[in-house]
């Protein structure tokens, strides 16, 4: 994959992680997770075939239970 491509992607991703708490929880990501485990979603995203919004809604559920 295009390197551009990639960056492109990730700050996306962490931007709908961060929208995605803020609706869910009421804070933004950075509340409840740092940003190498954003990164680390990022990875686990990319490796799996979910779509996006239902990969980061299970994960996010998943933290908030922890």
């Amino acid at each position: 994959m295009d390197s551009q491509l990639l960056t492109q992607q990730r700050a996306q991703f962490i931007d709908r992680v961060h929208q995605e708490f803020l609706v869910m929880t009421g804070y933004g990501a950075h509340v409840h997770i740092n940003t190498h485990g954003i990164l680390m979603l990022f990875n686990q995203f990319l490796n799996q075939q979910r779509p996006e919004r239902e990969f980061i809604r299970a994960a996010i559920s998943s933290l908030k239970r922890t």
